[in-house]
């Protein structure tokens, strides 16, 4: 009896209740019509819910039983609308198959070879039946009994006997919460079947957000309960349908940052708290890749480590835009410190990668180099929250490269669903987790891309305008206005939904460290909250990230398959916005350098860098001929691939 979690699932401040509802109060289980030879076509009157078949073979043989369940008239007129299932003596449970006769429709357990005891209960989905119907089919045994069984009792518990759930509750070896009450049936003198008892339970769960009645009741599944050898205790397994499993109701965190209650509704709404009663993360490092980061901000500076600027070419990847300094601190800001927000991840480290300028802009050719250099410095998870239309190799290969060495890239999904919803790129490549953005009611932001390349959904804010001033329409984090500053700002955009996703992915390799970046991609994706069509929808891909979740299926999971997402091309449609005077190519491998100075010579193109583990380089070309060089390159026999050096934008 394996135990299924409870879902708290509640508005905060909810109580969980329970009501234990026999169906039907059980009795006994008694011989109510004697045993029978196998030969004899014997029809019963079914009981008024759900009737039994025992059978005892006396000999190993191949043999058949079959159940016909009749609604009027004989076995040639008869009616099936369930399968039965076959409980043996060895708790073996299988489905039995059904099949059409000469005369009948019938279901049909598997060959039986063994000897022994076994009952089926023979279950009613639909109309109640008016008689049964057994046959054996094959070879019988001389000497084999058949025992008709009926459950008796009908007495159903009242709807009104809600109770507050009570102890004990909690059992801290398996983790979970566990009804532990006695198994009885109460007739000792009935003829049992002695290894299984089968008692029917309907447990319902419901919320009351100011312990009062009436509760609003979700929806409820009933379940069954078998209690295997003897009156020992049973797991119900309690279930909540279309809801996450949470067990046991968590322990909250609530950080002390001066604006976390007042404005940081996001980090609530992913149920952050709740995993940081498990884990507030580690020193895992999360590269952001954007206009740069506030290395001196009081709430940043704590956790930063050493970066790089791709756009000046220097170590100092300082930020001058401020979208950067907000995208880093959703993930990971100095938390519990008193002072302005806490991040998603208190113990991460971040790495600020300066590809994008102050106009929030940045060239394919240096956010891949800002990948590949953040692979290779430790980071584990790469934050991308930029993006453009145009879909580039370079950027593509990066992109893979990374995810062969074990990071994980996140990257905003887009803002311009109003303005002809285009794919995206990173987002949209494989190996890349696309975040679009929900609302303070998990509704999907309007701005917010869709498409079959999200794969997730964060909070990123659902203002209804630039003058909306509603807190719970914005997404409050840290921000630059000059070096150490020490500024706050609201914003909103996909921008804002990646880094939740990066943050709980650093708190998810926190509690399993041997996750592969797979692994954790599968936990983030599996634990999300569905909150749009059901299953994986264009809005919300598989739901909006559930912290809690995340982080108590990642400390048990061994996910180690290939978490993949389709990928289809978009051509790069007319003149993309791309850098002048600058053209990417990657030449095969076999080519020479004097191959190479001959081809570039005839260009009027100049060498002017070149990232290694892409093989790729940057060529200086006239402004205006960019089309030109790429038209020629492409048509010699020395190129892999050239293409113009695209420009993506902050969202």
């Amino acid at each position: 009896c394996e135990p299924v979690p409870i879902f708290e699932g509640c508005p905060e401040g909810s109580t969980v209740q329970v009501c234990f509802c026999t169906q039907f109060n059980i009795e006994n289980i008694c011989n109510s019509y004697g045993n029978y030879s196998v030969n004899d076509h014997v029809k019963i009157q079914p009981f008024l819910d759900e009737d039994y078949i025992k059978y005892s073979p006396a000999a190993a043989r191949q043999y058949r039983p079959a159940i016909i369940k009749g609604t009027w008239g004989g076995p040639c007129e008869c009616h099936i609308e369930a399968p039965y299932v076959v409980w043996d003596d060895n708790r073996y449970t299988d489905p039995l198959s059904g099949g059409q006769g000469d005369r009948d429709i019938f279901f049909t357990r598997p060959l039986i070879t063994d000897t022994g005891t076994y009952i089926s209960p023979i279950i009613d989905a639909g109309a109640k039946a008016k008689w049964y119907y057994l046959e054996w089919w094959g070879v019988t045994p001389l000497g084999t009994k058949i025992t008709f069984q009926t459950r008796t009792g009908d007495t159903p518990w009242p709807d009104d006997s809600w109770t507050e759930w009570t102890g004990p509750k909690y059992d801290p070896e398996i983790g979970k919460w566990v009804y532990d009450g006695p198994a009885e049936i109460v007739d000792p003198n009935c003829n049992l079947y002695p290894e299984s008892r089968y008692i029917q339970y309907r447990i319902d769960l419901r919320c009351c957000p100011d312990c009062g009645f009436p509760c609003n009741v979700p929806c409820i599944s009933a379940v069954k309960i078998y209690y295997e050898g003897g009156l020992s205790p049973v797991y119900l397994p309690l279930i909540l349908k279309n809801y996450s499993e949470v067990t046991p109701p968590p322990t909250s965190i609530t950080p002390n940052d001066s604006y976390y209650e007042t404005y940081q509704w996001n980090l609530r709404r992913i149920n952050a708290p709740s995993a940081w009663g498990i884990t507030t993360g580690n020193d895992t490092i999360i590269a952001i890749l954007d206009t740069g980061v506030d290395t001196g901000h009081p709430d940043l500076a704590a956790k930063i480590v050493n970066g790089y600027d791709f756009v000046n070419g220097d170590s100092d990847p300082s930020d001058d835009n401020g979208h950067g300094t907000h995208v880093a601190g959703i993930a990971a800001a100095v938390s519990n410190n008193s002072i302005g927000i806490a991040g998603v991840s208190w113990g991460a480290r971040i790495m600020p990668v300066k590809v994008m300028n102050a106009d929030g802009e940045g060239s394919h050719y240096d956010i891949a180099n800002g990948i590949i250099w953040a692979a290779n410095n430790g980071a584990r998870i790469i934050n991308l929250s930029l993006g453009s239309q145009a879909s580039s190799q370079t950027l593509q290969n990066a992109v893979n490269e990374a995810y062969t060495k074990g990071c994980l890239l996140v990257a905003a999904a887009g803002n311009y669903y109003q303005e002809g919803n285009p794919v995206i790129y990173p987002a949209a490549y494989p190996n890349v987790l696309a975040v679009a953005a929900t609302g303070y009611n998990d509704e999907h932001a309007s701005y917010s891309e869709a498409g079959d390349y999200v794969d997730v959904a964060a909070p990123g804010g659902n203002p209804e305008s630039d003058a909306d001033t509603d807190p719970n329409h914005w997404i409050m984090s840290t921000f630059w206005r000059g070096k150490g500053y020490g500024d706050y700002l609201w914003m909103a955009g996909t921008s804002q939904a990646a880094p939740h996703v990066a943050g709980l992915a650093a708190l998810v390799w926190t509690v399993n460290p041997s996750l592969s970046n797979d692994g954790v991609a599968s936990v983030i994706t599996s634990s999300a909250v569905d909150i749009g069509d059901l299953g994986k929808d264009d809005f919300f891909g598989y739901g909006r990230i559930d912290a809690y979740a995340a982080v108590k299926m990642g400390q048990t999971s061994s996910v180690t398959q290939r978490w993949e997402k389709p990928f289809r091309p978009q051509p790069n449609e007319g003149s993309l916005p791309h850098r002048p005077g600058y053209v990417l190519v990657r030449f095969l491998p076999y080519v020479t350098q004097a191959e190479v100075d001959e081809l570039l010579r005839d260009l009027g193109a100049t060498v002017v860098d070149e990232i290694p583990a892409l093989r790729v380089k940057r060529l200086r070309v006239p402004e205006g001929r960019e089309l030109d060089v790429i038209s020629a390159l492409e048509a010699s026999s020395r190129v892999e691939y050239a293409e113009p050096d695209y420009l993506a934008y902050a969202f």
